[in-house]
């Protein structure tokens, strides 16, 4: 049970399951069956050991990612389901994030790839894809560098964003928000 991040007096029922490798994530495509609960809001799936991969072994992990979620659309519709989350833990590498939404169809959103479930809302990114259309230039875990360009065609704007989970107080805060700006500025330098 939880709630949306910023909003109170609202519970919805998430789920998640941990799986051992891409083994059991095929097991799964063949076994899965979700608890009893009416609906569950949010499933989250984490895939502990994935070996790096590049090329076509990446598109390969993609594929088989987006055709378990895709055999589920029946059940996720029943149980009233907004959105399914895989992180595939790489080994030697920082881990990816695969979003699936109802509202995209249950296709994989590119655009939110390696960023955490939450980064979206955050940094409202589907806010501002209703007046642009994002091509991503680099994603993090807690930042977004993207290319915006207006529905009309007419205007292109640099979009950069992103979120700190450093604790600060007022006798703090500026000097995280400077230092916050400073690292955010490199990472746009460096692209």
């Amino acid at each position: 049970t939880f709630s949306p991040p910023g909003v109170t007096g609202r519970t919805m029922k998430g789920y998640a399951i941990v799986l051992p490798d891409l083994g059991a994530l095929e097991s799964l495509k063949k076994s899965w069956t979700l608890p009893a609960a009416p609906e569950i809001a949010n499933i989250h799936i984490l895939v502990a050991q994935v070996p790096s991969a590049e090329g076509q072994h990446e598109q390969a992990l993609l594929t088989s990612a987006s055709a378990l979620v895709a055999g589920l659309v029946p059940t996720l519709d029943a149980k009233k389901s907004a959105a399914v989350y895989i992180t595939l833990g790489h080994v030697g590498r920082v881990p990816s994030s695969l979003h699936f939404e109802k509202a995209s169809g249950w296709k994989e959103i590119p655009e939110y790839r390696t960023m955490r479930a939450t980064l979206p809302f955050l940094i409202e990114l589907p806010q501002i894809q209703k007046e642009f259309t994002m091509t991503p230039l680099q994603h993090g875990r807690i930042f977004a560098l993207d290319l915006g360009t207006s529905k009309d065609q007419k205007t292109e704007v640099v979009f950069a964003r992103g979120v700190s989970h450093v604790p600060m107080g007022l006798d703090t805060l500026q000097s995280t928000v400077l230092d916050d700006l400073l690292n955010s500025f490199d990472i746009i330098e460096r692209f």
